[in-house]
């Protein structure tokens, strides 16, 4: 990776995950910046809690009040493990059917070059009465903030900024319509050769709805569930019509199939797939130690059966 736009580099390159942004300025950020002066403490003191966040006080853009959602220890609903993670939330009250589209960029200041990292998501994002916090889940890894060479932290103090550029706020109407009438819709993946299967392998893709998906399995865990359950997700393939709200929500059952008559392994949720958010599944479907377990059942002669239940899809698009 080539390093910031800047004559001493960081540890880590500008571009991080493909679809997050990058770059170096000296300029504060025009709406919003807060000074931790104990980021251990911040991180201490609100490790277990449910959601661990921080929020900063209120601020005013664009006729909107908005706070600035900081997680020390990473959002593990949005698998920002290991990072920290950063999110804008509105705090005024949106009418049903109103929307706001808003551009949105984060800031970490840089002690040590006087500078601001600058990290931003792709494109606009678009609040409404259901979803009202937007953001990025791997700002920055926990050991890139932390280490002493980057800057960010000095003498534990650190500071974060915002900028939001709300690009409309309008009124909005939409159509909620079923696509499969609550049919069940299977599909099953034969794994052979198990063992050989690599971290985060994808199935072929399947047509469902109008729509390409896959299964993507990791043996051996993904996330904080690395080396301890297998994980396995839903992705859909085709999700670059998913903007200004169109979304798909789908209510589906992921197995890994018992071969010898027993329980399958199972997990049953519900939730919306968009253009930003469109892989969904579990990290903790089986445990490793059951799937490797000859009495259990799972695998068999090296050959894992997982498959997909799809009950209900939905899409929500504007009219």
């Amino acid at each position: 990776m080539a390093p910031p736009n800047d004559s001493a580099s960081y540890t880590f390159g500008v571009q991080g995950a493909t679809d997050v942004i990058r770059s170096v300025r000296e300029a504060i950020p025009a709406h919003y910046l807060v000074e931790i002066e104990s980021f251990t403490d911040i991180k201490d003191s609100i490790a277990g809690v449910n959601p661990e966040h921080f929020e900063s006080t209120e601020f005013d853009v664009a006729g909107h009040k908005w706070v600035l959602v900081i997680y020390p220890h990473g959002n593990k609903d949005d698998y920002g493990e290991d990072h920290i993670s950063l999110y804008l939330k509105l705090i005024s009250k949106l009418d049903h059917g109103w929307s706001v589209d808003a551009t949105i960029k984060f800031f970490i200041h840089d002690y040590r070059r006087k500078k601001y990292l600058t990290i931003q998501g792709p494109g606009e994002h678009t609040y409404d009465a259901m979803e009202k916090e937007k953001g990025i889940a791997h700002a920055i890894s926990f050991s890139d903030f932390t280490l002493p060479s980057n800057g960010f932290l000095k003498n534990d103090r650190c500071k974060f900024g915002v900028e939001v550029f709300v690009a409309d706020t309008k009124p909005r109407t939409a159509a909620l319509s079923v696509l499969n009438e609550r049919k069940r819709d299977t599909f099953t993946w034969t794994i052979k050769e198990f063992s050989k299967l690599t971290e985060g392998q994808y199935s072929n893709e399947f047509t469902r709805e109008g729509r390409s998906w896959e299964l993507r399995i990791y043996p051996r865990g993904f996330g904080a569930a690395l080396r301890k359950s297998l994980s396995l997700f839903l992705n859909l393939v085709n999700f670059s019509d998913l903007t200004n709200g169109r979304k798909l929500f789908v209510e589906k059952t992921l197995r890994v199939k018992n071969q010898l008559n027993g329980e399958d392994a199972s997990n049953s949720t519900c939730g919306w797939y968009t253009k930003a958010k469109h892989s969904k599944g579990t990290i903790h479907l089986l445990s490793v130690s059951d799937l490797h377990d000859a009495n259990k059942g799972f695998k068999v002669e090296d050959q894992v059966i997982v498959e997909v239940e799809l009950t209900l899809i939905m899409l929500m698009n504007d009219i």
